[in-house]
């Protein structure tokens, strides 16, 4: 026993010594993710830029198989899927509904490592296989939950300790993304037309453009289109500017209400607007511009005085990659379009089209000549409209 005793102190020792270290090496990692974090605040980043940093973080830091990072989306009250690796895709979370709901609502981070009761306790409506393990908290900065952190592990638990660490840089993470949102809400502010509430023509260039990029890279093609007013001088001088700015109001969501979510719509001049459609082809293209046409021309706007406003628009249409590459291009080859639908009777859609596209002059009263080719648009680059030319009253 005598002889026992040194070794086990020894041993006692070098354990200590073991703990020691451990908790040193601890420190220092997380003192490096918590500068990298900080270092992160004072830079104008995006919310996915951000939430891809804090995923690299974490990461050194403990083991895990998924992270989803949802942000918080003010003007609706809910939290979106702002970064996840690998990819997923993820409704938005609403306070309240479902398991991550209920971290939300509550304010307070959960570990379940037993997926089956808690769904069937609680109700949750995630379709989250059972074998998952989950540690989620919520990042609270300013005392507002900007978002929601879910570490996933497909086989092996959490413990307290993991949740003890990844709490310690959950205040940091908070700061960055609140960093981020803030930032972003300033660049919206900046690119969006107070009126409108549509894109400004800047922002919609550098955005239209990456959008053709990738659709260049996937290998499908897109419709940029033109829309304008008919006779909006009219309107502005009948009614007062007052109402010519309800015009503009109700034709921004008409636009809006017409197109899908990965498309794009801005206001591009006085009363022109502009629309990316990033997936679609020269039929689905004329689909929604023609629906566009006829929400129009259906709708009726009523001033405070009882008076009732109608009016229409013209569209020109180019398509990607046909009518070009780049978004100048085929904006000024859509607004050649619509500048010709004006001329040929207004209210009405038109395409871009080469010269060798032509109706022959002899196939419809709504056929063109090339000798009735408005100023300022070559012949080769006429277009033919869609539905056929009515004349006005």
């Amino acid at each position: 026993i005598f002889i026992l005793l040194p070794i086990l102190a020894v041993l006692g020792a070098f354990r200590l010594y073991i703990n020691i270290d451990t908790s040193h090496g601890e420190v220092r990692l997380l003192y490096d993710i918590t500068q990298d974090f900080l270092a992160a605040v004072t830079q104008e980043e995006t919310v996915q830029v951000v939430t891809r940093g804090i995923t690299l973080g974490l990461k050194r830091l403990l083991a895990f198989d998924e992270c989803l990072l949802f942000s918080l989306n003010e003007a609706a009250n809910e939290y979106l899927l702002a970064y996840s690796s690998p990819d997923r895709e993820l409704p938005p979370v609403v306070s309240g509904k479902g398991l991550l709901g209920q971290v939300i609502s509550s304010g307070t981070g959960r570990i379940d490592n037993n997926l089956s009761a808690t769904i069937s306790l609680t109700g949750a409506d995630e379709d989250w296989p059972e074998r998952f393990s989950l540690l989620i908290i919520p990042l609270i900065a300013e005392n507002l939950m900007v978002g929601l952190l879910v570490l996933i592990r497909h086989q092996k638990s959490f413990n307290a300790e993991n949740f003890r660490l990844i709490s310690i840089l959950a205040s940091q993470a908070a700061a960055v993304l609140r960093n981020a949102q803030l930032y972003e809400q300033t660049l919206r502010r900046a690119e969006i037309d107070p009126k409108t509430q549509l894109m400004h023509t800047k922002f919609f260039k550098e955005r239209a453009q990456r959008e053709l990029a990738r659709s260049q890279k996937d290998g499908r093609s897109s419709a940029m289109m033109l829309a304008d007013i008919d006779d909006f001088r009219v309107i502005n001088n009948t009614y007062g500017h007052q109402i010519g700015d309800e015009v503009l109001i109700s034709l921004a969501q008409i636009l809006t209400h017409a197109v899908s979510k990965q498309d794009l719509v801005a206001r591009y001049g006085g009363e022109e607007f502009a629309i990316l459609l990033s997936r679609a082809d020269d039929v689905e293209a004329r689909a929604v511009a023609e629906g566009i046409r006829s929400a129009v021309e259906a709708s009726t706007f009523v001033t405070q005085k009882g008076d009732k406003v109608r009016f229409t628009i013209s569209i020109g249409v180019a398509l990607f990659p046909a009518d070009g590459l780049d978004v100048q291009l085929l904006v000024k080859k859509a607004d050649r379009a619509a500048y010709l639908a004006k001329r040929m009777g207004k209210n009405q859609v038109r395409f871009y089209k080469a010269q060798t596209e032509l109706i022959p002059p002899d196939e419809g009263p709504d056929a063109i000549k090339l000798s009735e080719t408005p100023a300022g648009i070559e012949k080769e680059e006429i277009a033919h409209h869609e539905p056929p030319y009515q004349p006005s009253n």
